[in-house]
């Protein structure tokens, strides 16, 4: 049996990290699959991970009931997860997470749009400070936030001021006294940017990846897109166009030699641009799918870090990581429409975790890679909720049964994968009295082989191997 434990056995599991750092993350038992929240809209969500190896997210969130709207906290303390509403009202438009030297959340958010006010919270006990940063009666968009070493935030927003025809990138900062607010970039009439991403060196300057864009004004030029890397050194800022592209985001990382990695796109391409200190060099990351817009890349300081986006054509979450000589990819998440507005961090060990939406079923969900064979796992708080009785018949023609014990009235479903990660039938979700109950999972049309079978509550889950005959 392969025992999927999730989200309240993480911190069991995150002990053993030295075994886990050798697991293949093309492996499929070794991923898991929680669902964070349910009932909201789609969500641009940040990830982060602490020096304890957990996860820490913020998040946009929508109920779609109440159409309340919210900027939301969760982090997981080592025996659950716990969220906590940083501030709501319905002119919130986005927000995103980094970590101080003391795993404590540094969140920026932004309220409008025209006029807009970017502002910075901060936990203070049961409570968040929060510090309005800019107001402007101009157009705004925020984007990013990280901290350095010295553990001090730095912003990125853009700044239009219509009338004027002016459009500034701007870096925001904290100095360790105040706040200083300089410009990145400056577009005239006709020019601008958009999908801006950030990470900071090891001397805590900041690298940007951007599309800027000309729009052909006066028909003086022809309209462009094309990718840009800005890099701050010294208190001067410098860029350099790495050629015309047609996307939509970009995500900026850095090696341990501080040297730049940037995943974006052309058109349905995802494209991956790598600096060796003198020269760039773009590569396909996986021409075998369409990746037109979402697309994140982790922090982990190799040459070569790993990926995470939405792909397009099936609307399913994938992963990249690097082989020998080219990228490895793998499908994670392909029930319905899932996988857009992704977010990737990794542990101290390179393990990855995986924020994303679940737009058909109106979820939030996270993936994560671990030692999940349950040979370290340790007995967790409480009764376990969920547990697999038996599979039947195994081998199994047509039909297999699953019976599942369940502590608590929960809705289930079953899912089976094959060995290579791959989602090949999930059950409509079934409510399930306290105790015992029998769940029919249709195999008719599986090729033989050899699945998992995973049955999940939404919270945890655990799985069993099962032979389909032909």
């Amino acid at each position: 049996m392969y025992n999927l434990i999730f989200s309240l056995l993480i911190a069991a599991l995150m002990i053993f990290s030295s075994e886990t750092a050798a697991l293949d993350p093309g492996s499929y038992e070794n991923w898991n699959f929680d669902i964070l929240d349910t009932g909201i809209e789609p969500t641009d969500p940040s990830i982060r991970i602490d020096s304890q190896g957990y996860p820490h997210i913020v998040y946009l969130r929508e109920d779609r009931s109440t159409r309340s709207t919210s900027v939301t906290y969760a982090h997981y303390s080592g025996s659950g997860w716990e969220f906590s509403t940083v501030a709501e009202g319905d002119e919130i438009r986005y927000c995103y997470l980094a970590l101080d030297n003391n795993d404590d959340p540094c969140i920026v958010f932004q309220t409008g749009s025209h006029p807009y006010t970017v502002s910075y919270a901060i936990k203070e006990l049961a409570s968040w400070y929060i510090d309005e940063l800019v107001f402007s009666t101009m157009s705004g968009r925020l984007y990013a936030i990280d901290t350095g070493s010295e553990g001090n935030p730095h912003i990125v927003y853009f700044d239009v001021d219509w009338n004027m025809g002016e459009k500034d990138l701007h870096h925001l900062y904290f100095n360790g006294s105040i706040w200083v607010d300089e410009i990145s970039w400056w577009y005239n009439s006709g020019a601008g940017c958009f999908g801006v991403s950030q990470t900071l060196t090891s001397q805590n300057e900041p690298h940007l990846a951007q599309y800027n864009y000309w729009t052909g004004y006066n028909d003086s030029f022809d309209p462009w897109i094309r990718l840009y890397h800005t890099e701050r050194s010294g208190g001067n800022w410098a860029g350099e166009n790495l050629g015309d592209y047609d996307g939509e985001q970009t995500d900026i990382a850095l090696t341990a030699a501080d040297l730049p990695r940037i995943v974006f796109q052309d058109n349905t391409e995802l494209l991956f641009a790598s600096f060796n200190g003198s020269t760039w060099q773009i590569t396909h990351v996986d021409p075998s799918h369409e990746a037109s817009k979402y697309c994140a890349i982790a922090s982990d300081g190799s040459d070569t870090p790993p990926v995470a986006y939405h792909d397009s054509g099936n609307d399913d979450l994938r992963y990249a990581w690097s082989g020998e000589s080219s990228w490895n990819t793998m499908l994670l998440d392909s029930d319905g429409d899932v996988g857009t507005d992704p977010d990737i961090a990794v542990d101290s060990n390179g393990n990855p975790f995986i924020i994303y939406n679940d737009v058909t079923n109106h979820q939030l969900k996270l993936a994560w890679f671990g030692d999940s064979t349950g040979v370290h796992s340790h007995e967790p708080l409480g009764v376990l909720n969920l547990s697999i009785q038996c599979a039947a018949p195994n081998p199994a023609r047509n039909f297999l049964s699953i019976t599942v014990s369940l502590a608590v009235q929960s809705e289930v479903s079953v899912s089976i994968f094959d060995l290579s990660g791959r989602l090949v039938t999930r059950t409509p979700i079934s409510m399930c009295p306290e105790g015992v109950s029998e769940l029919s999972v249709d195999i008719t049309g599986l090729e033989h082989g050899v699945y998992f079978v995973l049955a999940s509550d939404g919270q945890l889950s655990e799985a069993v191997e099962v032979t389909v005959l032909p």
